[in-house]
């Protein structure tokens, strides 16, 4: 049993989870996301976003299930994605080559707000929400999953992302 509790967390490791990260620090943030580079030149994108008339995108997560499992958005157009935790365990929303077509102007989770981050995978505690504000800058397809989840089938999304 000891050897399988250190292979699991050496493998939570390796692949990068939140729970993960003992060396990074955010402040009350360390465990909402996986931090990754930012492409300097898409901030400025940010600034002609207009917040007040951005998209809210509502996905509800519920016994492990993501509603709706499809997002779809356009390039250039602001929009906040609002994950909402129904469930008495943390998710963690991942999507590693999404975030990186995305420039990101802040994640929201109640009264605490981050601003210009950069992210593989955002962590939605339960009962609760977190809010993503950003702009997509590329089209494509770009799978989201549940790395809190234990998958059943190897290469399965908990939803898709498609940008237009």
């Amino acid at each position: 049993m000891v050897t399988f509790r250190r292979g699991l967390a050496v493998g939570l490791l390796a692949l990068g989870l939140p729970w993960g990260l003992s060396g990074c620090t955010y402040g009350t943030w360390h465990d909402a996301f996986v931090p990754t580079d930012c492409d300097v030149e898409t901030a400025r994108r940010l600034d002609k976003a207009a917040w007040d008339e951005a998209d809210v995108v509502s996905v509800r997560i519920r016994q492990g299930e993501y509603v709706p499992m499809l997002i779809e958005l356009e390039t250039g157009r602001p929009y906040i994605l609002r994950l909402l935790n129904g469930d008495d365990d943390n998710h963690v929303f991942r999507s590693k080559e999404f975030f990186a077509n995305v420039s990101m102007a802040g994640v929201a989770r109640g009264a605490d707000e981050m601003e210009h981050v950069c992210f593989t995978s955002l962590l939605v505690p339960p009962g609760k929400s977190t809010e993503m504000r950003f702009v997509p800058l590329r089209d494509g397809h770009y799978d989201f999953f549940d790395a809190n989840l234990p998958t059943v089938f190897p290469g399965s999304s908990s939803g898709v992302v498609i940008v237009r």
